[in-house]
């Protein structure tokens, strides 16, 4: 059908062209042969319409078709799984039902056995020996239980001791501090206890005098050897830390706070001022200061107004008891504190009291949380890291020694504060030391 179409529109086209050479498109003939070639043209679209809708038809019934075909399919495949399901319960079942089966005949076989044991009268019982009264107990063992027992109370102590001392992660030992620290060992301080009695003197075996209303630097009552020893020690070990002299100004520092680092700052400073050279202790905790109190010696102004330019190191020195130790308090809080003590005053301020004095100790704040003491670590000669015994973690005092070794600081070594006497081996040298009842302050002074 389109085919005839097709020629009868190409007949139309050839007699129109044919026309049109000779007439112009509005002549009626010329008009005609178009309105017919149009018409053709119509024609052949709509049988185009028809044919591809009669396919399109066709495609649809078939995919129906499949469509139905491929339920089916899945349908089948479903009940064939059902069967196999089923054959499987079945067996299952069967293998139930045969146990069953041979249970019950092997009970049934086993109560006609009783029944006809129970009607035998006869007796199969022979005597094979007489009993005889034993002359000792047979069970149970004492020695070998109390042995055993015993054997087993030593292993499980071992073991308790071993999981205590692998839970527990805190230090107790100097041998501990160098090993996580990777640090040498500067001394050990016993564990002071609180006096009962005020007041007390404070430095009665090294200045002869004791600061007035302060708290205890060395001592909390009568000179302890232990406790006056160890800080000699740890004066020594700072003294011999380098080769060409020992560090003029040095940074005392510690992981967190109440680990000791204020009263080791205090008592080095002290240390040193007994051996005749200047001294001078710089508060530079602007968050939580001390130093003031443990001196004795007004709060302000201090180390805050020295690097604002509110005035200057002369302004703020407070010389301990006449002796050559001064104080430079920490003063009032500033907002930024971290910036004060990296800015370029803190190194001028160095410099002038390096000059002035033969040896500067700093106080500082704690290490984590904040940068304050890995600042002031990068502009002193060397770094003392406190920890506290049965208190600092281990793992944290590595934190801590790698926390200043990232800033390249000059790291001297660990003091261990509040040590076991029974693990250090000063503890046995003056366990017999009794330094007998207090005195007065002029007992003290006059036995200096």
């Amino acid at each position: 059908m389109l085919h005839e179409l097709h020629v009868h529109l190409a007949i139309a086209e050839s007699e129109y062209a044919r026309v049109a050479t000779q007439f112009k498109p509005t002549y009626p003939a010329v008009a005609e042969l178009g309105r017919k070639a149009d018409a053709i043209r119509a024609h052949i679209e709509a049988e185009a319409n028809r044919v591809v809708e009669s396919v399109r038809t066709a495609y649809r019934s078939a995919r129906d078709q499949e469509e139905r075909l491929r339920a089916r399919v899945e349908d089948q495949k479903g009940e064939a799984l059902k069967l196999k399901d089923a054959g499987v319960e079945y067996a299952i079942l069967a293998r139930e039902v045969e146990s069953n089966r041979a249970l019950y005949e092997s009970v049934l076989g086993r109560m006609k056995e009783m029944a006809v044991a129970v009607e035998v009268r006869s007796s199969n019982v022979s005597i094979v020996d007489r009993a005889v009264a034993p002359t000792a107990p047979s069970n149970p063992p004492r020695t070998r239980n109390v042995l055993l027992a015993a054997a087993l109370a030593a292993i499980f102590g071992i073991v308790v001791a071993l999981l205590r001392e692998a839970l527990d992660g805190r230090l107790k030992t100097t041998e501990e501090a160098e090993l996580w620290a990777r640090l040498p060992s500067l001394g050990a301080v016993p564990q002071m206890t609180a006096a009962p009695a005020a007041p007390v003197p404070l430095l009665p075996r090294l200045f002869g005098a004791r600061l007035p209303d302060g708290r205890p630097i060395v001592l909390c009552r009568e000179p302890d050897p232990a406790v006056t020893d160890s800080y000699r020690q740890i004066r020594t070990s700072l003294l011999l830390s380098r080769p060409g002299g020992p560090p003029r100004t040095m940074l005392v520092a510690s992981g967190f706070d109440g680990e000791g680092k204020t009263l080791t700052t205090a008592n080095l400073a002290v240390a040193f001022a007994q051996l005749g050279g200047s001294v001078l202790v710089i508060d530079a905790d602007l968050r939580r200061p001390s130093c003031h109190r443990f001196f004795a010696v007004p709060s302000g102004p201090g180390l805050t107004e020295v690097l604002t330019g509110q005035c200057c190191l002369d302004d703020v020195l407070r010389p301990v008891d006449g002796h050559r130790l001064s104080v430079v308090p920490a003063g009032e809080k500033p907002p930024n504190p971290t910036e004060l003590l990296g800015s370029a005053s803190m190194r001028e301020l160095l410099a002038d009291a390096t000059g002035r004095f033969d040896h500067v100790f700093l106080d500082s704040p704690a290490a984590f949380g904040m940068a304050d003491a890995v600042v002031l670590s990068t502009l002193v000669d060397g770094v003392v890291l406190v920890a506290r015994g049965r208190q600092t973690p281990r793992r944290l005092l590595g934190k801590l020694r790698a926390r200043f070794a990232y800033a390249r600081a000059p790291l001297l070594g660990v003091v261990l504060n509040g040590a076991d006497d029974a693990s250090e081996p000063y503890g046995a040298y003056h366990a017999t030391l009794d330094p007998g009842p207090p005195r007065p302050p002029g007992a003290a002074r006059r036995a200096a």
